[in-house]
């Protein structure tokens, strides 16, 4: 019995340590074989423009062997991905991401595709300005108000941008509510003189009103690009709501009408009235005018019947784009009689292009009617010989010369002068010439001239007796030389009065390039050998149109600078300017300190093909009311250069310039606004950017215009904004320009539209995006 509980009992402690020792042993781990790695993504393939994409957001990498690979991914993509793993999201498309986790042998790879949505653009309603008007625009509609219509209404508009036009279209339409008895005229055009328009009376009731463009052709009405609306009721005042315009219906073409400027304008289906009242001394600025439809380039003259008041002498005018036209002055003896303009000088094509009649009154002061019966295409003709029609200054013709006769020649004497068209000039010629015989002392100007700004021009002192004056034409191109369509004659002498007999001109003999002189425009100029001494006085607040100006030969365009070198006084401030055509130039302003001074023209942000076109050199005093002389040497080309920041220019307004900003100073804004402005020179814009945002602050109340143009080309946006009195950030929003029209911005320009308001705009930023 002892010896079986003895057994029990060991048996029970045995088992006790079996298990006390197998729990001591550590236990035998098996370990896992790396076969495969798994990546895993998040799904946002799609991906807004311009936001923000980490590439290994979400990203992770696990493999079989339950270990994590995460920080050993790598990638390649066919996007531009940055440093920090960031996607290039303003590029808009379609992208593969390529991840891979290299580990030993095994290698775990995922391709991803990302699309970048593409960048949505918010086009903004392009909205009414007023110029001389005031506009409250709306999201469907504008209130355009208007005061006191002037005698010469066409200066009072509104105008609206017109982006893409749709040239399939032959009819604008308007709905409208006006002034019951006031006359408005909507008008829609584009560059190069194309432009349709529709006067209509308004009846105090909403109306419509179709502006027809079936008479223009396709390529047109394509560029159509602006809508402006008149008031022609004199002294009327009032407002009027236009509703956005619309495409409308295809529409009969209606025969055009005439509309008069400073003149009255009554149609029949046969004939137009025309009244007038006190002709000015400007008489070209008041004319009656009508539309041309489709002109037959085939027939080589055109005639008008007319009855008008007796010894009262009317000028007819059929003008095409381009300055192509036909005039001829005709003196009424106060019955029917009739005109004929002769064609048959020009070109098939450049009468097909013929757009506009139009009728002047050239009897200063005089008042009456003349009634014009519908034009009719005449006879054919041979090209006749032109004739001399005098501005400011009568003349009379004979077989051999022409007698101009002129009385108190004003202080802006270019306003004042006789012109001779040209016909067929033969640009193999390197000169013309001139015989006259002026009044002794008396200062003329003999100047011929073509498109584009392409002329050259000869001043000369008269001594009394029969004088010989040649114009050197050997510095321009044939080409250019053949494009010349006008002789102009002008009387420098301000205040003079007399006579000058000037023959027919005729070629000269051929002529090697010779310097160019100067011509004052509101200064005297006196040349020599190798300089030239400029006399101003009481410069005007407009001081733009006070200049001298000189003629640049061929000039040569692989040079980046030029340079002057000049004494001026003291304090003075000048402008020097050098320009080519189509608003190419660069000017720079200096503060003259009594002693020789040099002053360069940064050529070097145009091209080389722009700088080649360079033509005209010009100097201006912008000192208000300075007067004194201004001595400057012959300009040289100056070291090459590279390019630099444009700087802001007054017009009307003081700029001061540092450089984190620019402060545009205003004082008494003319009713006139939009003459005093400041400009920016933008280079080589950037057209894939479709807003230009301005960071300002400005005199609370004042309403400010910013704008950016093709400068001299209606292409342009503008947008005008109260200032609050603390800074502000405005955009101006250019995406309803096309990415050619944007490239071609070349200007910006600021104005304040708040008449008598005198302050200061702060400008501290302006960014392209």
């Amino acid at each position: 019995m002892k010896k079986h509980l003895f057994t029990i009992v060991f048996l029970l402690m045995l088992s006790i340590f079996l298990v006390a020792c197998e729990d001591d042993t550590p236990p035998i781990e098996s370990e896992l074989e790396l076969t495969r790695i798994t990546i895993s993504l998040t799904d946002n393939s799609m991906i807004d423009y311009g936001s923000e994409f980490n590439v290994l957001s979400g990203v992770s990498a696990v493999g079989d062997d339950a270990v994590n690979y995460t920080s050993q991914i790598t990638y390649t993509s066919t996007a531009s991905i940055s440093a920090t793993h960031m996607l290039d999201t303003t590029v808009s498309g379609v992208f593969t991401i390529q991840y891979t986790v290299t580990v030993g042998s095994i290698v775990g790879q995922r391709t991803r595709t990302v699309t970048v949505k593409e960048e949505t653009v918010v086009v903004e309603k392009p909205e009414w300005a007023g110029f001389n008007m005031t506009v409250e625009n709306r999201a469907t509609d504008a209130t355009i108000t208007y005061s006191a219509t002037p005698a010469l209404w066409w200066n009072n508009n509104a105008q609206l941008p017109v982006p893409d036009f749709d040239a399939t279209k032959e009819t604008v339409q308007f709905v409208f509510t006006g002034v019951a008895g006031h006359e408005y005229l909507f008008k829609v055009e584009g560059p190069n003189g194309v432009f349709k328009e529709q006067p209509i009376l308004a009846d105090g009731t909403e109306q419509t009103v179709n502006v027809s463009l079936a008479s223009l052709t396709e390529a047109q009405r394509d560029t159509l690009n602006l809508i402006v609306f008149f008031v022609k009721t004199l002294d009327a005042s009032g407002s009027v709501v236009v509703k956005d315009w619309t495409y409308g219906e295809p529409v009969v073409i209606e025969d055009p009408e005439w509309t008069g400027y400073g003149m009255t304008a009554v149609d029949t289906e046969t004939d137009v009235t025309l009244t007038y009242t006190a002709t000015p001394a400007n008489w070209w600025e008041n004319n009656a005018q009508l539309p041309v439809v489709n002109f037959n380039g085939a027939e080589t003259s055109i005639e008008f019947t007319f009855t008008g008041v007796n010894t009262h002498e009317y000028l007819f005018k059929i003008e095409g784009p381009g300055g192509v036209n036909v005039e001829q002055p005709i003196i009424a003896d106060g019955t029917e009689q009739t005109v004929t303009l002769n064609l048959s000088a020009l070109t098939e094509v450049q009468r097909n292009s013929f757009n506009l009649i139009i009728v002047f009154v050239k009897t200063v002061g005089a008042a009456g009617t003349v009634t014009i019966k519908d034009w009719v295409y005449g006879e054919p003709t041979v090209p006749p010989i032109p004739t001399w029609t005098g501005y400011g200054m009568t003349a009379v013709e004979s077989e051999t010369d022409v007698t101009l006769t002129y009385a108190n020649t004003p202080a802006n004497w270019w306003e004042s002068n006789a012109q001779l068209p040209v016909i067929g000039f033969d640009g193999t010629q390197t000169s013309i010439k001139f015989t006259f015989t002026g009044v002794d002392t008396h200062e003329y100007l003999f100047k011929i001239e073509g498109p584009g700004g392409v002329n050259v021009e000869q001043p000369i002192i008269a001594d009394g007796t029969e004088q010989t004056v040649t114009l050197d034409l050997s510095g321009l191109t044939k080409e250019q030389r053949d494009s010349f369509n006008k002789i102009v004659f002008f009387v420098k002498t301000l205040a003079a009065s007399g006579t000058v007999v000037v023959k027919d001109w005729m070629y000269g003999e051929p002529t090697t390039p010779v310097d160019q002189t100067w011509t004052g425009y509101g200064m005297t100029a006196v040349d020599t050998a190798t300089d030239v001494t400029l006399t101003y006085t009481a410069t005007p607040a407009n001081w733009w149109e006070n200049n001298a100006q000189s003629p640049v030969v061929n000039f040569d365009g692989t040079q980046t600078s030029i340079k002057f070198t000049f004494t001026g006084v003291a304090t003075h401030e000048y402008l020097f300017k050098i320009e080519g055509p189509g608003g190419v130039n660069v000017e720079q302003p200096i503060v003259a300190d009594g002693n020789e001074q040099t002053v360069t023209l940064n050529l070097s942000t145009l091209s080389e093909a722009q700088r080649s076109s360079f033509n005209l050199v010009i100097i201006f005093v912008k000192t208000v009311g300075a007067a004194g002389t201004v001595t400057v040497k012959d300009w040289v080309y100056g070291e090459p250069i590279a390019p630099s920041d444009p700087v802001w220019m007054g017009y009307g307004m003081t700029v001061v310039e540092t450089e984190t900003e620019v402060t545009i100073t205003y004082t008494a804004t003319p009713t006139n606004w939009w003459e005093n402005n400041a400009r920016l020179a933008v280079l080589d814009f950037d057209g894939t950017k479709t807003s230009i945002v301005f960071t300002f602050t400005g005199v609370s109340g004042h309403e400010i215009l910013f704008k950016i143009e093709q400068q001299g080309q209606p292409n342009f946006v503008e947008q005008s904004v109260v200032a609050t009195g603390s800074q502000q950030v405005f955009t101006l929003n250019i995406s309803s320009l096309t990415l050619s029209q944007r490239e071609l911005l070349n200007l910006i320009v600021v104005f304040c539209k708040t008449p008598g308001a005198a302050g200061s705009v702060v400008i501290t930023n302006v960014q392209y995006s």
